[in-house]
């Protein structure tokens, strides 16, 4: 764990930070391995080295946690210049974890971010172990694009939390993860007639959850996929033989969609991490335009077209953002909608700027343009105004990216909001 201690984590954050760290290391496995980092401007460890999870090493450690106070900059860099070499004697057969949660920006030590984060990718190159960065990041100042890149470049994940969220989110994500059960996963096919498989970069399974593949062939064949890696220190295999269609069946057409939507996931990574570079990142946001309008799946890039939906009144046809409406020409717009990515509870706060009474409708839309969720809201008047929506109440949806519609007095406004169920 690389637990941020900062002058930002003063009162219940440091609080919540020591509880969900004490949750983890009371909660270790036999035969687990692991070590503390916290920082400040200054880095401080447990132990100079992984040590052994037992009950001499756990009371060690939950004093030592209590012992973590905020104060001072945020030297991420340092922490990860500690943390990382550890792990260059680990076995190859472990899952190498960090888990690292923060609730502010690099202040001091490397501060640049495309520096920061090749220094860390290098610090785990050079480690010649597969090392899976798990990122937290708390509040509202954090640095969103370093967080989600390092986990996207590392085989992790990145989640943002509210500030009260920290304990809670922190004990369900360790509780996942602390059964791997297949690593280092690798697929093939026989005869190689897959194109195009997504994700491309294919993720370790924890105890509960699924892997979904999704790929293109251009003519049916019997075809065997062989699914390998690591499960408790072993050699594992698996054998599936799924059977390809040769005609077109209207009945699995969703699976085009689906296709097309996890193409954009790995492409939004790709293209967060060319930001700075416009020759790049242009093309790559082109490519997810035109896959959202020929398959009808939306992206950060493109919004609903009006007039267009089939007989449930969803919407069938996608088009490309038009440049946002000046905020002074409008009826009502979205001030924030916080956390983004959620996971439990979320707040959309929207102002209407006219003396207007009605009803405002409240739709989420999924990727294929279906409404998944509907509600209203009162507006009288000029105001600011409050939905709270919570996440785990919508037992019809899965994670990924969704549309929030508001719809009031003949304007429709939306954003995008991607959920991450944390139950």
């Amino acid at each position: 764990m690389i637990v941020d201690r900062s002058g930002s984590m003063s009162g219940d954050k440091i609080v919540q930070a020591r509880n969900a760290a004490k949750f983890i290391v009371e909660n270790l496995n036999e035969g687990d391995k692991f070590n503390i980092i916290s920082f400040a401007q200054d880095i401080t460890t447990f132990r100079s080295e992984h040590v052994d999870y037992n009950i001499a090493n756990e009371d060690a450690a939950i004093t030592y946690i209590n012992s973590l106070d905020a104060g001072g900059l945020t030297n991420i860099s340092g922490a990860f210049s500690t943390a990382v070499p550890q792990f260059s004697v680990a076995d190859t057969n472990t899952a190498n974890i960090i888990i690292f949660f923060t609730d502010g920006e690099q202040t001091t030590g490397i501060t640049d971010t495309d520096e920061l984060i090749g220094y860390i990718d290098n610090l785990i190159t050079q480690s010649e172990k597969q090392i899976s960065v798990f990122t937290f990041g708390i509040g509202s100042s954090t640095n969103e694009r370093l967080l989600t890149t390092i986990a996207n470049n590392n085989n992790g994940i990145c989640e943002f939390l509210a500030d009260y969220e920290l304990e809670e989110i922190i004990t369900d994500f360790y509780l996942m993860i602390r059964n791997p059960v297949l690593l280092n996963t690798e697929v093939t096919f026989s005869p190689p007639i897959i194109s195009e498989l997504y994700p491309g970069q294919l993720p370790n399974l924890y105890k509960g959850q699924q892997m979904v593949l999704i790929g293109r062939y251009e003519e049916a064949a019997a075809l065997t996929a062989t699914i390998t890696g690591n499960a408790y220190s072993s050699y594992v295999e698996y054998v599936y033989y799924p059977e390809l269609s040769d005609t077109s069946n209207s009945q699995y057409q969703f699976l085009t969609k689906l296709w097309a939507k996890k193409k954009i996931e790995d492409l939004l990574i790709e293209y967060y991490l060319n930001m700075n570079n416009p020759g790049i990142s242009d093309g790559i946001k082109q490519e997810i335009i035109d896959l959202s309008i020929n398959y009808g799946v939306i992206s950060p890039f493109t919004s609903f077209q009006g007039g267009e939906q089939d007989d449930t009144g969803n919407p069938l046809a996608f088009i490309e953002t038009p440049n946002k409406v000046e905020e002074g020409n409008k009826l009502f717009f979205i001030k924030s909608i916080y956390p983004n990515p959620c996971s439990d509870i979320v707040e959309i706060v929207f102002e209407v700027k006219m003396p207007v009474n009605g009803l405002a409708y409240i739709r989420l839309i999924d990727s294929s343009g279906k409404v998944v969720y509907s509600d209203y809201k009162p507006v009288k008047g000029a105001n600011i105004y409050r939905y709270l929506l919570d996440i785990n109440e919508l037992h019809n949806i899965n994670n990924g990216l969704y549309y929030f519609l508001i719809e009031f007095n003949g304007e429709i406004i939306g954003d995008k909001i991607i959920i991450l169920k944390s139950k």
